[in-house]
């Protein structure tokens, strides 16, 4: 039996059936945001980075399998405006802010499970230079099409925008309509599979 070739969309770079294309509104980030990404989340199809990056062009992701480059570009930061997201004991929860997030000029995610994101935390021992960050009242998940079993583990592009949104007070409402966009040619593919 013959292999059906997948086809990709040239722009957004996902299977035709899962295209997202009519759904990708730009946004202008204010600040810098780097992605801190394990190198198996890179490989996931449902990953969530991908489509931020659609939206807002200018995020930087770096794959932390290359240790030199990662290394590398966190000593470039400037750790007096720069914060990194990761309950550690010593962040502080970002909705306390307040006047400070004025001098926050870059933002720091990790990407990767619980797991993955610890072992990110504890490859680069530079990252808590930085101050750290966290939620004290995070939005409701709304990542369905992956599992996860606790109501506050955001996927990432669900973390981004409730952080970007927070420190900038900017609109970030694209990401979420992209995500949900995802989600919903998922669930089609998913329900044409099991013919329900």
């Amino acid at each position: 039996m013959p292999t059906i070739k997948r086809i990709y969309c040239l722009q957004c770079k996902y299977p035709k059936v899962t295209c997202v294309c009519d759904a990708v509104t730009t946004i202008i980030l204010p600040i810098k945001v780097i992605v801190l990404q394990h190198k198996k989340e890179k490989l996931h199809s449902k990953n969530t980075i991908r489509l931020a990056c659609l939206v807002s062009p200018s995020i930087q992701v770096i794959n932390t399998s290359v240790v030199t480059e990662t290394n590398q570009l966190l000593a470039d930061l400037d750790i007096n405006h720069a914060v990194v997201l990761y309950p550690s004991s010593q962040s502080k929860a970002i909705e306390g802010i307040g006047e400070k997030r004025n001098q926050i000029h870059t933002i720091i995610l990790i990407d990767g499970s619980w797991k993955q994101a610890y072992s990110i935390w504890q490859s680069f021992p530079k990252l808590r230079s930085f101050a750290q960050i966290h939620f004290e009242f995070p939005p409701q998940k709304q990542y369905e099409i992956r599992k996860s079993k606790k109501t506050y583990q955001l996927s990432s592009i669900e973390a981004l925008s409730y952080s970007i949104a927070t420190l900038t007070k900017i609109d970030t409402s694209a990401y979420g309509l992209v995500f949900a966009k995802m989600q919903e040619r998922w669930r089609k593919i998913h329900s044409q599979r099991s013919g329900s």
